[in-house]
């Protein structure tokens, strides 16, 4: 899965902002979930290792445009805002049980208990019905 769309998920105390360029030719959705790739720019993630997470895109780019679907073309120079902290992310079947648990970035609406190649985890703080509570500036590798 990766998102289609905005979405708007509740965040927990401050927040950190980091502001960093996009990784060429994809689409940024705000309240997306997303990583460092081995450039150093902001990525969708995918099953691949070291996957750092960066953040959630706030929507706000330095080109002023403020879309809720940011096109980025080749050759890109345009950076986005991405906020780091404690955010409450939609997990299905969420349990009190995942709180302790190791979660990994599949895409950029999605988490899974499944490793694959991925390792760089994060770790359930939290339970709500439906989310997880995650600190994104906390994470552990795994392998």
């Amino acid at each position: 899965m990766a998102l289609a769309a905005r979405r708007t998920l509740e965040y927990k105390g401050d927040q950190d902002e980091v502001d960093l360029l996009f990784a060429d030719s994809d689409i940024y959705y705000p309240g997306g979930l997303y990583i460092v790739d081995g450039d150093g720019k902001a990525a969708i993630p995918a099953n691949t290792a070291t996957l750092i997470p960066i953040g959630i895109f706030t929507g706000i780019t330095d080109d002023g445009d403020r879309s809720d679907a940011k096109t980025i073309g080749a050759s890109n120079t345009i950076k986005g805002v991405f906020k780091r902290g404690k955010v409450w992310l939609p997990f299905s079947g969420a349990a009190q049980s995942d709180v302790g648990e190791y979660f990994y970035m599949s895409a950029d609406d999605t988490l899974t208990q499944t490793a694959g190649s991925m390792t760089i985890g994060l770790i359930a703080i939290g339970f709500k019905s439906g989310y997880l509570l995650f600190d994104l500036r906390v994470h552990d590798r795994i392998a």
